[in-house]
């Protein structure tokens, strides 16, 4: 019922008369939140297929995981600075993994830091060649995020109007757009392109304080997150990519979850479901003689 149409009478419309009572407004539908996330072991993650019509944010089969086997890496916070972190994902042989580095396009400016925070992902040495780019989305909201891309997915695509990027790439085009919802307790990733009302194509989910999950429609478990001890207190990440995933992508969603742990952390949200919050487990990773751990996470350990 339309309250404001003035050629309702009181005979077309009907009043609950539990709205009125004592003056209470109606309660609010209580949402579910998604139950307790298992943690993830390597074999539990599933190799992933580009659906027809899902646009690769890179092209080349080098940007792609191995196509029979998971893959395990370290993405490393290398530099903070008043501008951002600069991340790399490397392998345990402590070298780049396809040559991949984030780095800080344009910082915030202003108090409510308006301009986002952009980072972009580019090939070691091609500073200025951004493979995509991801930003937080605060007119949304702290849980809000973007991920873009420096040249349209479809033709006819439009750049975005509200975001521009760095002077090396000033128009950004979008990509999927990323929401941790505090009600359900689950991150949800919408690509550009998907119909109204169609499920998320990826979920993101906290297993425990350290370790999150990224699951495929239809197809489940494909990368796993875990936030271990780095070198200098640097933040740093153990992650395994399931065959056939998109690096750049796993890490943009690696990149969307520190910066969403950052906010969390201001806010004082518990995204963690209570009854996960004590579990201290962690993923089934391969394990390290002293000298390799000492050598990729420092003397403390993973």
């Amino acid at each position: 019922v339309n309250l404001l149409d003035a050629s309702l009478t009181p005979s077309d419309s009907t009043i609950d008369s539990t709205l009125i009572t004592m003056g209470c407004a109606a309660s609010t539908p209580v949402v579910e939140k998604a139950p307790p996330e298992p943690l993830p072991t390597l074999a539990s993650l599933q190799a992933v297929e580009l659906l027809e019509g899902e646009p690769p944010l890179t092209s080349g089969e080098d940007n792609f995981t191995s196509n029979d086997q998971v893959q395990q890496l370290i993405f490393r916070n290398i530099q903070q600075s008043s501008k951002g972190s600069t991340f790399q994902l490397e392998t345990y042989e402590d070298a780049l993994f396809h040559k991949l580095q984030i780095h800080p396009s344009k910082p915030g400016l202003g108090v409510k830091k308006r301009l986002e925070d952009l980072v972009h992902m580019h090939y070691e040495g091609q500073l200025e060649q951004p493979l995509a780019f991801c930003s937080k989305n605060p007119s949304k909201g702290l849980n809000y995020f973007l991920i873009m891309s420096p040249k349209p997915l479809r033709e006819g695509q439009q750049p975005m109007k509200k975001l521009e990027g760095p002077t090396f790439c000033p128009n950004v085009y979008p990509y999927a757009r990323v929401e941790f919802d505090l009600q359900e307790q689950i991150g949800k990733v919408h690509l550009v392109g998907e119909r109204a009302g169609d499920p998320p194509l990826y979920t993101i989910h906290q297993c425990n304080p350290k370790v999150w999950v990224v699951k495929r429609q239809k197809i489940g478990p494909c990368a796993a997150m875990e936030q271990v001890h780095g070198i200098a207190k640097l933040t740093c990440y153990r992650v395994a990519f399931g065959a056939g995933t998109d690096p750049v992508l796993m890490s943009l969603f690696n990149v969307c979850i520190d910066m969403f742990l950052q906010a969390a952390k201001t806010q004082r949200w518990n995204f963690c479901p209570a009854a996960q919050r004590r579990n201290v487990q962690s993923v089934d990773w391969e394990p390290l003689d002293a000298a390799t751990a000492t050598k990729l996470f420092g003397r403390r350990g993973p």
